[in-house]
């Protein structure tokens, strides 16, 4: 019974402190949060995203067939910039949801087969 009682105070306390600081909030999202998260969001964005993820896989099978090419270390340089740069965007726009979000992704959890079922 005295497990119940804290139980309810605590819920009790966390109504009382979510309802008093939801008034006092300001939105916070910044505008340029919101300007980056309406970027990430863009169908042309996504395009060129996907556009860059297709020429990174052509890029692999030319260097798997010539491996000595010199031009390979720099061009995945700049895969590799442009990958950084879009995660340090989405993780500026989307914070910690955006974390969390790729954390609880369904996908994660069929990585194993008995966990699928």
């Amino acid at each position: 019974e005295g497990q119940h009682i804290a139980v309810r105070h605590a819920a009790e306390h966390n109504a009382e402190a979510s309802s008093s600081s939801s008034e006092s909030e300001v939105d916070p999202i910044s505008p340029m949060r919101r300007k980056a998260s309406d970027l990430l969001s863009t169908r042309r964005f996504q395009i060129v995203v996907g556009g860059v993820i297709l020429v990174n896989v052509m890029m692999m099978l030319v260097m798997a067939d010539y491996p000595d090419l010199r031009i390979g270390t720099q061009v995945n340089y700049g895969f590799l910039s442009f990958y950084s740069l879009e995660l340090l965007l989405r993780v500026f726009a989307y914070r910690l949801s955006f974390l969390i979000s790729f954390a609880d992704d369904s996908t994660l959890a069929c990585a194993t087969p008995p966990r699928c079922n």
